[in-house]
């Protein structure tokens, strides 16, 4: 080898060797980034928690916002409770773990389990102590009581604190209950076709009927009770909840349109793009159901809808954003969380928003925000 030759051999070797050290450089330094980011996302939802343990009563009810009379409205405090059980994992704290055992002990005392119609489920919103509060409607409806996901979800957090403390407590403890809530469920609020309607509502005549809506998120919540209910007790509710699984993405889902419908209502899918209610079973069905063809493309929608705007700017958007990527198995959005923390907390309370332009600060809100900047897992391991 000549010595141009070689000078030109070495020149390519040193051009190598700092093209080599840059890109090492930079993986230090977007390593760094990330791991700046998890530390970050993880104070934030710990701080949110700690918002929601701030609002919690002595007698474990949590009020849907500071200063609400309602609790539990349309399931508002087991969500929380939810993301006190993610706090827990992540944490060890005892006062998560007191929070969560304190809230299921409320929802047993409020649950309605005297022989009837209604044994196993609950009013839509109750006050601190346990009683029912009226929930009038739009259409002349007096009142609502018997809401699927509550039913569900009370069975799904008792599945969660034994996974979260190892004891078998709350699980015997509470059996009956969860016994009532989930053939409550499949009694009284299971459709013909098997899926689940919302609740039941009262006329200005005080008559009850069922309302046979069935909304494509409330048959996730109901998913997550059935298939606890199975993990805890057996029986015939891992049945029930495969057939959800399976067939809710081919009935509530449109290959045209790329996502699940907001609810079935008399036979008849709901496609409006309005508000925030489409926005929840793009996000939450991924999360619990994974990396499907259905699921990918509603979470391709839910990229599309934030980044257009059209949702209204929830913040609660970004928080289903990167459940619906976690469940698919992706990084969730670094962009959403940077954008939530950075627009979305109240710093003095750990609170978050409802949008840039309604600071009310709700628990339901907080918990499913807890739940994504944890990358929390449905069912964890």
């Amino acid at each position: 080898m000549s010595s141009t030759q070689k000078n030109r051999s070495s020149t390519r070797l040193r051009a190598a060797a700092a093209v080599l050290a840059a890109c090492v450089l930079v993986s230090l330094v977007l390593a760094g980034c990330s791991r700046a980011e998890t530390r970050r996302n993880r104070a934030a939802a710990l701080r949110m928690a700690d918002f929601i343990l701030s609002l919690q009563a002595e007698n474990g009810a949590i009020p849907d916002a500071a200063g609400a009379d309602a609790v539990n409205e349309d399931s508002n405090m087991e969500y929380a409770l939810i993301a006190l059980a993610a706090a827990y994992r992540a944490t060890g704290r005892e006062a998560y773990r007191a929070g969560l055992a304190r809230g299921i002990a409320w929802l047993a005392d409020a649950e309605v389990m005297e022989e009837g119609p209604w044994r196993g489920s609950w009013w839509y919103r109750c006050s601190r102590d346990g009683r029912p509060l009226p929930s009038p409607q739009a259409d002349g409806v007096t009142d609502v009581r018997g809401v699927d996901a509550t039913s569900a979800l009370f069975v799904y957090l008792l599945y969660l604190y034994e996974r979260c403390t190892g004891s078998s407590s709350y699980t015997d403890g509470y059996r009956e209950n969860a016994a009532a809530a989930l053939d409550f469920l499949l009694t009284r609020s299971r459709t013909e076709d098997g899926f689940f309607v919302s609740s039941f509502r009262q006329d200005a005549a005080g008559v009850w009927s069922r309302y046979d809506c069935c909304y494509a998120a409330d048959q996730g919540d109901v998913w997550l009770g059935l298939r606890a209910g199975a993990l805890l007790y057996g029986g015939e509710y891992a049945q029930a909840a495969v057939f959800l699984r399976k067939n809710v993405p081919a009935v509530f889902f449109s290959e045209a349109r790329g996502r699940y419908c907001t609810g079935i209502s008399d036979g008849q899918p709901d496609w409006s793009e309005d508000g925030f209610a489409p926005v929840q079973s793009q996000g939450f069905l991924p999360w619990l159901w994974g990396d499907t063809p259905q699921n990918r493309a509603a979470v391709q929608w839910l990229r599309e809808r934030l980044d257009g705007g059209s949702d209204g700017s929830y913040f609660l958007s970004a928080a289903f954003l990167r459940l619906s990527e976690s469940g698919l198995g992706e990084p969730p959005s670094a962009a959403a969380a940077r954008w939530l923390l950075s627009e979305g907390t109240d710093a003095s309370t750990g609170g978050v928003y409802d949008s840039p332009a309604d600071h009310t600060e709700t628990v339901n809100v907080a918990a499913f925000c807890v739940l994504s900047l944890l990358d929390a897992e449905p069912f964890p391991s």
